[in-house]
């Protein structure tokens, strides 16, 4: 595990046969290993006893991104992990990692310049720095992608990626261009997987939303939970049926409304 990168890494839904080999030895061999706490759960027997732990929240996010900068400088192999694929819906907390990272006073030419942008496992490689980052001031940054709970819900409601519109709302500030792509989805019949929000836009306030915004009460909607758990559970049923149930943050919503594409 090269020193001259902090690795982003992917570890799946939930139950560790969804970790990738790869993100299993980058893990093993890291000296640092941080994330929010269901990320660290999943993989803490991966961790080495020698490694620190740091473990993430929303309210100490940035001092935190901060020392793992600190202690990347120390020449730590760091390494920080999300549940799922970092592509399909941690784009902003990515953002803030090269924030943090981007900042003046890194080794000089310690950038290497990678970006991965394949959800499905390849890592494509760039030699232009990901949002600006120079030379002589960024950390190299390489994500490594995971197994997406998304794609394990398409398999279960049998959708593929191309019949779907994708919506996540797992991220922080306002949802309302989210919102807007929702409602133009859900009117023009498309068929829709979304993420939600765990603190204030979960399944029961997303079919009052839509039922608002007039969307039928009878359309039909599933909601996967904890995916790939012991405590893996599905509920089907109408919009109506959800307006007062509660689910776990571990959640995916489908609407499904078109009948797959006929393949030639």
């Amino acid at each position: 595990m090269p020193k001259d990168k902090l690795f982003v890494v992917g570890i799946g839904p939930g139950a560790k046969e969804y970790i990738t080999e790869f993100a299993k030895k980058i893990i093993k061999n890291a000296d640092l290993v941080a994330g929010f706490e269901p990320a660290i759960n999943i993989i803490r027997d991966l961790i080495n006893t020698r490694a620190e732990i740091i473990v993430l929240d929303y309210a100490s996010e940035k001092p935190k991104l901060n020392m793992i900068r600190s202690k990347f400088r120390d020449s730590k192999r760091c390494v920080i992990c999300c549940v799922g694929d970092p592509n399909f819906s941690d784009q902003q907390f990515i953002k803030k990692i090269r924030s943090a990272c981007s900042q003046t006073g890194a080794p000089r030419n310690e950038f290497r310049g990678t970006c991965v942008t394949a959800p499905c496992g390849a890592t494509s490689r760039s030699a232009i720095p990901p949002d600006g980052t120079s030379e002589s001031s960024g950390i190299g940054i390489e994500v490594i992608p995971g197994i997406s709970s998304v794609q394990i819900a398409c398999a279960k409601a049998g959708l593929a990626m191309e019949d779907i519109r994708f919506i996540t709302f797992h991220k922080s500030g306002s949802l309302k261009a989210e919102k807007m792509e929702l409602i133009e989805a859900a009117k023009l019949g498309k068929n829709i997987i979304l993420l939600p929000r765990p603190w204030d836009f979960m399944p029961q306030d997303i079919a009052k939303f839509l039922i608002r915004k007039g969307i039928p009460p009878k359309t039909r909607i599933s909601v996967y939970e904890n995916l790939t758990l012991k405590n893996e559970a599905v509920f089907r049923g109408s919009l109506e049926n959800f307006l007062e149930k509660d689910f776990s943050d571990l959640s995916i919503m489908i609407i499904k409304q078109n009948r797959l594409r006929q393949k030639l």
